[in-house]
């Protein structure tokens, strides 16, 4: 049962890709749900079995690498967190696998993208269920290559394939790093196996190396490498250039990436090596710095967005700091709780976009939609109960965790966990601002969209429903069910995979936070849905953008804050001018090869020509030439023969002048 949730994906996936065309549609079909119907239910089995049972389950699969100083097994290892991760990961691709049954049906390509969902799937299971960090790495290149292939999946439109190469490349930066950490990890615990590397960081906390005379902490290098690699997975900000890009895929990619695979694999690393991160408070404080300003930045960017799936993906990035900078706070277990949460009703949001794109002919801009809560009822009451959830209003899954984050991260009572609660604050504002926005602009204004497409409109038929309905319910009420097993006092349910230091543990000091604090989140967000609503109407948002300040204002952060200008014409223009003008022209083809294979070749071909000119055809120059030839060659021998001999001599006095020396001393020592 446990080799058949990691392997089942990749078989049903190779079976469609090379077998499509054979079998047809319907039959791919059937493979693809049929494997994913007993995943699903194996999930749910291990998930009661391990979380609840708290039990842990390791299996050694076969040696793959061996070089007497590292070896490598590949193996798999069930804890809470694993199994936690594997019902979110294979229930979503469960309902993603659904929804494209329809949404995709008229596809040429229909068979090749069902399988690259299933392997998308397999790659992230290998991720979550490996023992060791090197195997955990290869999934996390699966999960890379697998976004490529479904981001340019419609690989005839450039923006697409620019989307996907970008996704590779920033990807690459949190990979380079991540292969350094592994590197360090060696040197330091001789391993890379979970179990070791997680037994060993409590003994080498004060291991330190000398670099230009600094000396540096080894375990805070480690987690500060391991949090760069969680940042370009997770698009924290700096690194989140490729995640609004993303959105050039099939809309069930972006439900699947943004929900529960791709983007959660960073905050998986950061939760899955909590062992060694709580040796390290600097950088704790610092994910927490990068988590809050991420979510700040995110969801200031989202709230001047038009494109619906844009507005979705940057909500992603704020939610996505939300749990980083949680698990900066040692908020693990919430931290997860949130990742879980999150799942359903950011997948509900993106599925249900989708139903809307898919309806009006792939029209993705808010501005030529509106009217349409009465034309798409289901979808609108999908949106709408995703778009609560994400505010977090009372009682519905994203209440139990987000405000939990908050009211926890204002217990630590000290100056970065206080700016971060009203950084987090803020951003809460922000969200109940952006999806009030978005939800009007859809549903709630005047119609502006094409006569044609009005026609058209159509709401999705039965698995595109089924799917919607399903994710409603546990948007609703997932937060409610496990609440209290993933976030009670005194609940053990994560015992047997998360450590927390217990000078960092503050669960118990959040009961002796404010009331008012408490509830100052919800009041904001509270807020948000009332300054868009009833504040900011159609003719002042107008009059705004006429303003020439609102305007340039406008332009910059709909513009994500000119992070692909600073990129693209600061330093790709530059690095890329450097390296041809500097580096290329002047060092390589300059003076390199001046002093290097273009100056040999040129003295050889001078000796060459000093020696063609001795060929003059008269006996007496021969003569001399040989007699001056030989002449040099016993002048060279001759000392030669004189530096052997004074070598010689040296050697012969050195050795007496020694012996003299040491009898002298004994003599002396004797005499004493």
């Amino acid at each position: 049962m446990y080799l058949l949730i990691v392997f089942l994906p990749l078989i049903t996936s190779l079976i469609v890709l090379l077998l499509g065309k054979t079998i047809g549609r319907s039959g791919s079909t059937f493979i693809i749900m049929f494997g994913m119907i007993i995943n699903l239910f194996i999930a749910i089995c291990l998930f009661i079995e391990i979380s609840f049972g708290s039990t842990i389950s390791k299996i050694y699969f076969f040696e793959w690498l061996n070089f007497g100083i590292l070896t490598i097994n590949i193996g798999f290892y069930f804890d809470t967190i694993t199994t936690t991760m594997l019902f979110i990961v294979i229930f979503i691709s469960f309902f993603v696998h659904l929804y494209s049954i329809e949404y995709m049906n008229y596809d040429p390509a229909y068979t090749r993208f069902l399988s690259y969902l299933s392997l998308f799937t397999f790659f992230m299971i290998f991720l979550v269920v490996s023992d060791n960090y090197l195997q955990m790495f290869i999934g996390r290149e699966g999960v890379g290559l697998s976004s490529y292939l479904l981001i340019s999946f419609w690989y005839t439109r450039i923006l697409a394939n620019k989307a996907a190469i970008k996704a590779m490349l920033i990807n690459r930066i949190g990979d380079l790093a991540l292969l350094t950490a592994m590197a360090i990890m060696f040197v330091v615990f001789g391993s890379l196996n979970y179990n070791v590397v997680f037994l060993i960081a409590q003994y080498v906390t004060d291991l330190q190396y000398i670099f230009f005379n600094t000396y540096i902490d080894l375990i805070s290098l480690i987690c500060l490498l391991l949090f760069i690699g969680a940042m370009g997975k997770s698009a924290q900000m700096g690194l989140h250039v490729w995640l609004p890009d993303a959105m050039e895929g099939p809309t069930p990619v972006s439900a699947l990436i943004h929900a529960a695979t791709m983007v959660t694999a960073g905050v998986f690393l950061v939760i899955r090596s909590c062992f060694i991160f709580e040796y390290s408070t600097s950088i704790l404080l610092f994910i927490s710095f990068v988590g809050g300003a991420t979510a700040l930045f995110s969801s200031i960017i989202g709230a001047f967005q038009f494109d619906i799936k844009k507005i979705v993906a940057y909500s992603t990035c704020s939610q996505l700091g939300y749990m980083f900078f949680s698990a900066g706070l040692s908020i693990y277990t919430i931290s997860l709780f949130h990742l879980f949460n999150h799942a359903f009703f950011k997948a509900l949001l993106f599925l249900s976009m989708g139903s809307v794109i898919h309806g009006l002919a792939d029209e993705q801009d808010f501005r030529r939609m509106g009217g349409l809560a009465f034309l798409f009822p289901l979808t609108y009451i999908s949106v709408l109960i995703g778009s609560i959830a994400l505010i977090a209003v009372p009682y519905l899954t994203g209440f139990f965790s987000k405000d939990l984050i908050l009211e926890l991260s204002f217990a630590f009572f000290n100056v970065m966990s206080i700016f971060i609660y009203f950084i987090g604050t803020f951003a809460a504002f922000l969200t109940a601002f952006y999806s009030t926005r978005l939800i009007f602009w859809i549903f709630l204004s005047n119609l502006n969209s094409y006569k044609s497409y009005v026609y058209d409109i159509h709401e999705p038929r039965v698995s595109m429903s089924f799917t919607l309905i399903m994710l409603c319910i546990f948007s609703i009420f997932a937060g409610f069910c496990f609440n209290e097993a993933f976030g009670g006092i005194g609940s053990n349910f994560w015992s047997n995979s998360i450590y927390i230091n217990a000078l960092n543990f503050s669960t118990f000091e959040a009961e002796f936070d404010l009331f008012f604090l408490k509830l100052l989140p919800l009041f904001i967000s509270m807020f948000g849905v009332i300054v868009y609503r009833f504040v900011i109407k159609d003719e002042l948002y107008y009059f705004l953008f006429d303003n020439s300040f609102f305007n340039k204002l406008h332009f910059f952060f709909n513009k994500a804050m000119l992070f692909d200008y600073l990129y693209n014409y600061v330093f790709n223009y530059y690095v890329l001018f450097l390296s041809y003008s500097l580096f290329y022209k002047k060092f390589e083809k300059g003076l390199f090869e001046f002093f290097g294979p273009v100056y040999i070749s040129n003295l050889f071909i001078r000796i060459w020509n000093c020696f063609l000119q001795l060929n003059t055809g008269l006996v007496y120059n021969y003569v001399f030439n040989m007699i001056f030839i030989m002449t040099i060659l016993i002048v060279f021998f001759e000392f030669i023969v004189w530096l052997d001999i004074v070598v010689i001599i040296n050697l012969i006095v050195g050795h007496q002048m020694l012996t003299w020396i040491f009898k002298t001393n004994n003599n002396n020592v004797a005499s004493r």
